[in-house]
């Protein structure tokens, strides 16, 4: 099984190279990151309250995952996290950003968009999964989304060759 860095390790690297953990990320370093997590947690079974790989919440994966895939720390619960971050609309949500659900004013949830409409989630029913937010039950009761993450959209590209001046007169 593929382990990741523990979030110790990680920020002694990141200090020797000399970046924190949200610089230069790009949408799909954050996709792959997430989706390396959800496969570290899959087969975790939901267990309300709990904040381990024996059984874990919808917050607590959120939490648990930003720690250790970009080093950030997260508030424990679902209120807390929605206020963290800046609002994002539906339709501009990328790799990283926290995506929340309310079926019922006391039933909220949480879980990490990735990309193509899908989120990584602790589910209630099925453990840590990737779902989408087209399936009937999430497009329902679709609540709102933060971002958390700087993407930085210029990662992805590769860098610009200076162009050669024209030198006229000579």
């Amino acid at each position: 099984m593929l382990r990741l860095l523990p979030p110790c390790l990680l920020c002694a690297v990141l200090a020797v190279v000399g970046c924190s953990a949200s610089e230069h990320l790009s949408s799909d370093s954050v996709a792959k990151s997430l989706r390396l997590q959800e496969h570290e947690w899959e087969g975790t079974p939901y267990v309300l309250g709990g904040n381990s790989r024996r059984g874990i919440d919808a917050s607590a994966f959120v939490m648990r995952v930003f720690e250790s895939a970009f080093g950030v720390t997260l508030p424990r619960t679902t209120m807390e996290q929605l206020s963290v971050g800046k609002v994002v609309d539906h339709d501009d949500l990328q790799a990283g950003d926290l995506v929340f659900f309310q079926a019922s004013p006391r039933d909220r949830h949480v879980g990490i968009y990735v990309s193509d409409k899908e989120f990584v989630h602790a589910s209630s029913s099925g453990g840590v999964i990737t779902s989408s937010l087209d399936e009937v039950f999430w497009k329902k009761n679709y609540w709102t989304a933060r971002r958390i993450l700087a993407i930085d959209s210029d990662a992805a590209q590769a860098p610009k060759r200076p162009q050669p001046s024209l030198r006229t007169g000579w």
